[in-house]
């Protein structure tokens, strides 16, 4: 019998297809499925099962809702209380997926955890340290928001995925196989939040996020009211033009003490100067090494010039880093650590 295997399973292309390699790899493999709410995951749980039943392994069910409440749901909200942009899955992967999950997994008897990722990983035999790389798939690669992950966690994973070239290639694959999910399109949006978007969801949950107040150009000058800081996020554009006949400003700051959003030009969001906390190293690191970071998951890499006090200086100007984003850190392909942006360090901590 091969080494043991429990696959996160999620009813979709990516981790079915993850599943028949680890299969045709010689794992023994076995699948969860997360259910994250009280009410809400039937679908994705029906799928999953038939994936599973598909290639006949066993299909279990973590009932995960209550732990996701406290990890991932409330600290969501509390972020935007405070005139942030969470990411959640800067949350749920550590502390859930590859935390709390990958710990069930573990105790149930598995060698490995595995998910639907697209990322690589690179063992070294004789230190046991484990590299996390970006995937072969640039347009896929996800190695941003795994960037919060352990070595203890690395150390059990496998990212069947990471060498695809494309996502073509992966959907090729499920559709030669018959697997029953090959047409099945990828989920977009937040996955706890399944009727509405999040806005609608904050305006229920967290209703403080979505009250009235002033909206002020940069000089002071009051040019109308929002409702809701919620709506916004430093950078934005969209939705600006009823206070913006002259000039097209951008949001450059929400200040949630006192409700209130400020605009201003375009200049004003590019910095060079980004306050960070919570700074966390996958692997040692050494003073002079060259280092690029990523100030959202699908944007441009910075290369860093200094890194002191809470203070992260990039040789080239950043747009918009938005407090409550992660930074991912990369050492070439590498994702070598991660902090949590405060903001443009030329203001302060933002909020």
């Amino acid at each position: 019998m091969g080494k043991r295997v429990m696959i996160a399973l999620s009813g979709g292309v990516d981790s079915a297809v993850a599943t028949s390699m680890l299969i045709d790899a010689g794992y023994t493999v076995e699948a969860v499925t997360m259910k994250l709410r009280s009410i809400g995951f039937e679908d994705a749980i029906q799928s999953a099962k038939e994936v599973a039943d598909f290639f006949g392994i066993r299909h279990h069910i973590a009932d995960l809702s209550e732990e996701f409440e406290i990890e991932v749901v409330k600290p969501f909200l509390e972020a935007y209380e405070r005139g942030e942009t969470p990411n959640p899955c800067q949350y749920c992967n550590p502390q859930i997926k590859y935390g709390l999950l990958m710990d069930w997994s573990i105790r149930q008897g598995a060698d490995f955890f595995a998910t639907g990722h697209y990322a690589r990983l690179k063992r070294e035999s004789d230190t046991e340290l484990v590299h996390l790389l970006q995937a072969r798939n640039s347009r896929k690669d996800q190695g941003y928001v795994l960037s919060r992950l352990t070595q203890s966690q690395l150390a059990h994973l496998i990212f069947p995925l990471g060498e695809f070239e494309s996502k073509d290639e992966v959907r090729k694959l499920a559709r030669d196989r018959k697997i029953p999910v090959f047409e099945k399109k990828d989920s977009t949006g937040i996955c706890f939040i399944d009727k509405g978007d999040h806005l609608t969801y904050l305006a229920k949950c967290m209703p403080s996020t979505m009250q009235s107040g002033p909206v002020r150009d940069r000089t002071g000058k009051i040019l109308g009211r929002h409702q809701g800081l919620a709506r916004y996020t430093i950078g934005q554009k969209k939705g600006l033009q009823q206070w913006t006949k002259e000039e097209e400003f951008v949001v450059t700051k929400l200040d949630a003490s006192e409700n209130t959003l400020w605009l201003g030009l375009e200049s004003e969001v590019w910095t060079s100067q980004i306050r960070f906390h919570e700074l966390r190293w996958l692997v040692p690191v050494e003073e002079h090494e060259k280092l690029d970071v990523k100030l959202c998951q699908w944007g441009p890499k910075y290369p860093v010039s200094s890194m002191e006090e809470g203070i992260m200086i990039v040789s080239t100007s950043a747009r918009a880093p938005a407090p409550g984003q992660i930074i991912a850190i990369y050492r070439g392909d590498e994702v070598v650590g991660s902090a949590v942006i405060q903001g443009d360090a030329r203001q302060g901590a933002s909020v």
